[in-house]
């Protein structure tokens, strides 16, 4: 009864806050976010070759998230099957069968998440990173700029900069990804490894088992484990780096930790 509490009361003192902030961060109005962010966000635009403030109709904006989400799933879908060539794998686990590797890039890809495999087993440090992790920021990320651009769309006449249209896509979700989600992200993964959550790229431990007369090694994965439940629970991904999830002791290390996955 004190947790429920406890949890009900942080969800009311943060929802305001946090609100203020994200309505000024993804807001049209100019404010000093957008110079403390910039130095970021304009390299951003520079790199991807696109202009941030010129307006999208509807369909253009569907189709730019359309062109970018199946580039990543082609993207994830290389990187499972090859990672056993690739670097960061250091428990020599295979590629993926293509079916299996496909399946796994369409769920992340449109943030359903289906685990057709168990991620200690199956699924290499790089493929975590480079394909999870990554979608997990963008999928959700595309989530908030579409709820952003239909608001903008339904609540402002003429957004500023903006004169037509619903708003730009990559605007929308490059601030999303620097403002909101990377921020948030990091302040969780850094609280998490601090109360020893694994962070790491080293090879799963082996470790004999205190019954001398057991022979067998138990294999412990490690992995960029408090990374990717930072942003499993801010973006309300259902993956995890292991089989049994959050059944696995160390992604719980703390009272705390159980407590604060009902905020997020």
């Amino acid at each position: 009864m004190n947790d429920m509490i406890a949890i009900y009361a942080l969800v009311a003192l943060l929802s305001v806050p946090l609100g203020i902030y994200i309505a000024h961060a993804l807001g049209a109005q100019p404010n000093r976010l957008d110079t403390l962010f910039g130095v970021i966000e304009k390299p951003i635009y520079r790199l991807a070759g696109v202009n941030s403030q010129h307006a999208m109709t509807w369909q253009v904006y569907a189709l730019a998230i359309l062109k970018l989400h199946v580039g990543l799933i082609l993207l994830a879908w290389l990187v499972f099957m090859c990672q056993g060539l690739l670097p960061l794998n250091p428990d020599g686990i295979p590629g993926m069968p293509w079916d299996t590797a496909l399946h796994t890039a369409v769920s992340f890809a449109t943030n359903t998440n289906q685990q057709h495999y168990s991620g200690q087993a199956q699924l290499s440090h790089l493929s975590q990173t480079f394909a999870i992790v990554t979608l997990q920021f963008l999928t959700p990320a595309t989530g908030l700029a579409v709820l952003v651009a239909i608001a903008r769309t339904l609540l402002v006449a003429k957004p500023a900069k903006v004169l037509k249209g619903v708003g730009n896509y990559y605007h929308d979700l490059t601030r999303t990804l620097v403002r909101v989600m990377l921020p948030l992200a990091a302040v969780v993964a850094l609280l998490l490894t601090w109360q020893g959550v694994p962070a790491s790229y080293q090879a799963a431990h082996q470790v004999e088992m205190l019954d001398p007369q057991v022979e067998e090694v138990q294999s412990i994965p490690l992995g960029p484990v408090a990374s990717m439940v930072a942003i499993k629970q801010l973006g309300t991904n259902g993956v995890a780096g292991t089989g049994p999830t959050q059944a696995c002791r160390w992604r719980t290390p703390r009272r705390w930790r159980t407590l604060s996955k009902p905020l997020h």
